[in-house]
């Protein structure tokens, strides 16, 4: 990867909204150990170090922090540092300049946006912090290369998300805590659970109504109590568990009863009706006709009648 297209972010200034705060780059650079002069200095903004290749040294405060390939350095604003390394040592390393601004605060906030801010203050709360790049902040920034060297029409939409991937990438990898067991259920708005629940019940109804299927079969499938299973149903279809695997088996029943001839009897057993006579009254309750008269009418609208 030709990492020196980098040079052409030095100075870019651009803010990038994340869910919780501005982000603003004011400098993406690329240093090798025949591109870097460095003396002890400190700056009014945050700095990233991601060590691309080799080792070297960076000494923060007067205290020496190895750095080899593959790490990640955060420097908070103010704090004196160098590099420091051997003549002939060769590596490679980019360094992101950035600022940081919350936006205002917000009641209730989901947990995506408190994920981003424990990440963000867990940064700002340490002078430095020094971590192995395990999320993807090498990929962001080879991403970033190939974007800058081809010029698609999109290209600066996709640039701008590397750069916000690579920051949270490095948020990530300098958290404490790093997996969230509940990850789907905080990800997901209460209302939309409720309606993927919902979801996952309407699914295994159309997947098992040809069983001798009951509320309590689903209720012991997934977890959800027969109460919980009846109140869901009710609120997303407007009718009742049984009136739900009622209409999928009538309605599997239609295409049954149009596309093949299979006998009634049949067509009942693979719907899931404990008998035929059972099943023609639901469908002429549904219907106002036998199965039979309605193979006919249909099959006779369609020319397949004979």
């Amino acid at each position: 990867m030709d990492y020196t297209v980098l040079d052409a972010f030095a100075g870019i200034n651009l803010k990038i909204p994340l869910l919780s705060a501005t982000l603003t780059i004011y400098d993406i650079s690329y240093f090798t150990n025949t591109r870097s002069t460095d003396f002890a200095h400190n700056h009014f903004f945050h700095e990233i170090y991601l060590m691309l290749d080799g080792q070297a040294s960076v000494v923060v405060d007067a205290e020496r922090l190895p750095l080899s390939s593959g790490e990640l350095l955060y420097l908070a604003p103010g704090v004196t540092h160098h590099f420091d390394y051997l003549p002939g040592t060769e590596f490679r390393y980019c360094n992101f300049a950035f600022d940081i601004d919350y936006k205002p605060a917000e009641l209730n906030l989901p947990e995506s946006i408190k994920d981003e801010r424990f990440l963000i203050q867990n940064m700002r709360a340490h002078p430095w912090l020094r971590a192995h790049d395990g999320f993807g902040c090498r990929a962001a920034v080879d991403s970033l290369c190939y974007s800058q060297q081809t010029h698609y029409m999109g290209d600066f939409i996709k640039i701008r998300n590397y750069m916000a991937n690579f920051f949270i990438s490095a948020l990530q990898a300098y958290s404490p805590i790093k997996s969230r067991p509940d990850f789907i259920e905080a990800i997901t708005p209460e209302n939309e659970r409720i309606k993927n629940q919902t979801l996952k019940i309407a699914h295994y109804i159309q997947t098992h109504y040809t069983d001798d299927l009951s509320i309590e079969n689903v209720s012991r499938a997934l977890s959800y109590s027969p109460r919980h299973i009846q109140r869901m149903v009710s609120g997303y279809f407007g009718m009742s568990f049984s009136n739900l695997v009622l209409c999928y088996r009538i309605g599997h029943a239609q295409h049954l009863l149009y596309l093949t001839d299979l006998t009634i009897e049949q067509i009942s057993e693979r719907c899931g009706f404990s008998s035929s006579k059972i099943f023609t009254r639901h469908f002429k309750e549904q219907h106002g006709m036998t199965p039979t008269e309605y193979r006919h009418q249909t099959r006779r609208r369609n020319g397949r009648d004979g």
